[in-house]
């Protein structure tokens, strides 16, 4: 989960869902424990403050959550849905 795109794995979740029928299990880890020296930055982070980048998984893994369970995370454009509406992932 540590260099993954959060929204874009549950929009890839929730598709496959709907394709095998709902009938899909998820088993998701924050990663195995980083071999390299701050090996984020190699991926073009840099956001993280643990020397081993686990904040990030966490973090990332929380928003992960927050999508699936259909929360609104995005800002959607004011001139198509009016100020302060927020979007979802889809599909749900």
């Amino acid at each position: 989960m540590r260099y993954e795109n959060p929204l874009y794995l549950a929009e890839e979740a929730a598709t496959l869902d709907l394709i095998a029928d709902e009938r899909v299990v998820l088993g998701v880890s924050r990663g195995s424990p980083e071999p390299a020296e701050r090996g984020w930055e190699v991926f073009g982070y840099s956001d993280s403050k643990d020397a081993k980048g686990a904040d990030m998984a966490r973090e990332k893994f929380a928003t992960f959550m927050s999508a699936i369970r259909g929360e609104k995370l995005a800002p959607a454009d004011p001139m198509q849905f009016g100020p302060g509406h927020r979007l979802r992932i889809e599909p749900h």
